[in-house]
């Protein structure tokens, strides 16, 4: 089996022979599980949804008649949760083969008896997870506690016009569904339009047929007899789907298409214990569900078979598959892909300066940045979505000689412009906590990739896009109404438009100051007001700078006024970190070569500038009472002089007043 299911980016089909248990059990020696009936549907779904067909003594859906050959009942709901268990076995306990980043939307079509959807909102808590089916067999569970908050059922034909908003979902998931889909294409169109940009779609789907290597399957069996009949009624139907999915999707217009082939032996017969495994547990399923629920409808409408003649080839079937001499197994198909991010792209001309090679420098080390993230050693991680990079370059030849152009997803407004649409020039306070929070691991990712950020600041914070409308908007505005511009003999100079307002969460970005691939740094960085004491002092320094920015986020403002006379000056800077911090550990200042021009040996301060009067007490306007007292705790816990004693940004996203909004919401719930 393929053994690189973690790495979605590029996954090939690879095929190896199943090695034959020599010893294996020659007799039907499994014991079988019991299962215990699903409790009473859900009251909440229509009643007249639950009006069933009957057939052959096996209940079928009501709700589009006719639309998928397999049984509803609850000998079917059995072979689902199987199958579901099976397929955890194939997967190695997990879920899905995609590599999620918190999803928070996500839709399970043809959800059966809703197990996977259940794990997967217990697994993404902050999710809110849909599963879709034609039957209302969903099941409660005997309490309905059991059904996570997050999780919802709808009854619905996924092959009708999906009512859901386009690019509303972040990740999409579907399994089993041959013969239920006559038009893949219009289903993974639908599928296509409601992906919001870089979501991700898996639909995995058994191969409708069976294989046998060894020439154990002979044609004097029942099971050979069985199978020739299938594959002649199911082929027409589509049944066997997997292998001509993954050019459909291309199709679609998905784009990173790839798939992998699981090997899923029936009994067991195989070497490998963890074939052995699954053989086992999908033999019972097969035998006692999937034979009977895949065969009857199919030989009796479309094959002319009586119910009797049916149940008694299948009796037969069975008989010989309970033992170990006849060697079959299928695969599973699993396929990946993800929807094309943003139709608009975003271009930041780094413009050649006459004055030094600042600028086309950070161009470069964006560009850097982005290709270590690509294959750096931490990937899954919820911060990743929260982080833009550079998606590609080019140069473009000026007038005055090359630019280098960086490419994005576009993005609103930095955090700065946001606030001053905002009352007071701030967020509420509940916004503010979760978007500080996001903020936080974003850096986390960062800092657990080796990259400090060394920028960060309210206008390298931009508000996320959720969806195209404002940049379309946008640009049906410029093709009515063009901005103004002015026309030189070697160049065109135009407006710029305001940036569009967007509803998504706060996004880092800039990363063309930022170091990576060491654990402390030194040198020069960050925004003059912005510099924690450390790098003012020419210390080393690690990812801690990167929390020195935090008030101005809190409080809309900046903590530090770090001037005299209108220039930047270290001693004034350092005069206000003073007071409000107080004076630094002689341990601190050891570390540093200039210290002694500032400080004394006790870490009195001996610099001409006057230590100002404040306090952080003073400085906190955003919020009072209980409120300002665990604001003070956070302030307090991030600027200190020591960065080892500082929080990580993991755990700062954690603090207690940050996680106010979190409980808040929970509460509301």
């Amino acid at each position: 089996m393929l053994d690189t299911l973690k790495d979605d980016s590029h996954i090939v089909d690879t095929i190896t022979p199943i090695q034959v248990d020599a010893e294996s059990d020659q007799t039907a020696s499994d014991s079988y599980s019991d299962y215990s009936e699903v409790a009473s549907q859900s009251t909440s779904l229509r009643s007249s949804i639950f009006d069933y067909t009957y057939e052959n003594g096996r209940r079928y859906h009501a709700y589009r008649a006719g639309q998928y050959l397999l049984p509803n009942d609850e000998t079917e709901q059995e072979r689902l949760d199987m199958t579901h268990q099976v397929f955890r076995l194939t997967l190695d306990g997990e879920l899905c083969v995609t590599r999620l980043d918190n999803p928070q939307k996500i839709l399970d079509i043809g959800t059966g008896t809703g197990m996977w959807a259940m794990e997967m909102g217990d697994l993404y808590p902050s999710a809110t997870v849909v599963g879709t089916d034609l039957s209302p067999i969903q099941a409660d569970w005997s309490v309905a506690s059991a059904v996570p908050p997050n999780v919802q059922f709808e009854i619905d034909d996924a092959t009708l016009e999906w009512t859901f908003a386009p690019e509303h979902f972040d990740f999409i998931h579907a399994r089993t569904l041959a013969g239920a889909i006559r038009d893949w294409p219009a289903l993974l169109a639908q599928c296509f339009q409601h992906l919001g940009p870089g979501g991700k779609i898996e639909v995995s789907e058994g191969r409708a047929d069976f294989f046998c290597d060894d020439g154990s399957l002979t044609e004097d069996t029942a099971t050979h007899r069985w199978l020739t009949e299938f594959r002649r009624l199911a082929t027409p139907l589509g049944f066997d789907v997997a292998p001509h999915l993954p050019p459909m999707f291309e199709e679609a217009g998905f784009e990173e298409v790839s798939y992998t082939q699981k090997t899923v032996p029936l009994g067991t017969w195989p070497r490998n214990p963890a074939l052995k495994e699954i053989g086992r547990y999908f033999r019972v399923q097969f035998l006692d569900m999937a034979l009977e629920a895949y065969s009857l409808a199919l030989f009796t409408r479309m094959g002319g078979w009586s119910n009797e003649e049916a149940q008694v080839l299948f009796a037969m079937v069975r008989n010989e598959l309970k033992t170990n001499r006849i060697h079959l197994y299928t695969y599973t198909y699993v396929i990946l892909s993800k929807s094309r991010t943003s139709k608009y792209r975003a271009v930041k001309v780094c413009t050649r300066s006459t004055k030094g090679a600042a600028v086309p420098a950070q161009a470069r080390q964006e560009v850097a940045v982005a290709e270590y993230l690509e294959t750096a050693p931490v990937q899954e991680h919820p911060g990743r979505r929260r982080v833009r990079t550079a998606l590609d370059s080019f140069t473009l030849n000026g007038p005055h000689g090359t630019h280098t152009c960086l490419v994005y997803e576009p993005q609103g407004m930095t955090f700065t412009e946001l606030c001053d649409y905002l009352p007071e020039s701030r967020l509420p306070k509940r916004m503010l906590q979760t978007n500080i929070q996001l903020l936080l691991i974003s850096m986390d990712y960062l800092h657990k990739n080796r990259i400090v950020h060394t920028d960060i600041s309210p206008n390298n914070i931009l508000v996320g896009a959720t969806e195209d409308t404002p940049f379309s908007r946008l640009e049906k505005d410029e093709l009515a109404r063009p901005v103004a511009r002015k026309v030189l003999p070697d160049r065109t100079i135009y407006m710029s438009r305001p940036v569009p307002i967007s509803d998504g969460k706060l996004i880092l970005s800039d990363m063309g100051s930022a170091r990576f691939g060491q654990e402390t740094f030194k040198g020069d960085i960050m925004p003059d007001v912005y510099r924690a004491p450390e790098v003012i002092l020419g210390m080393e320094w690690s990812s801690k700078v990167d929390l020195w920015s935090i008030w101005d986020l809190l409080e809309g403002k900046r903590l530090f006024h770090a001037k005299k006379d209108g220039v930047l000056d270290d001693e004034q800077h350092l005069a206000e970190m003073v007071f409000l911090m107080g004076n630094p550990p002689s341990e601190f200042l050891q570390r540093s070569e200039i210290s002694a021009r500032f400080f004394d040996n006790a870490g009195n301060w001996k610099g001409s500038t006057p230590i100002p009067d404040q306090s952080f007490e003073s400085r906190i306007t955003q919020v009072q009472g209980e409120d300002k007292d665990l604001l003070l705790d956070l302030v307090r816990d991030v600027l200190c002089w020591l960065p080892e004693q500082r929080p990580t940004a993991e755990e700062m996203a954690y603090d207690d007043f940050l996680m106010q909004a979190y409980f808040a919401g929970r509460s509301k719930d």
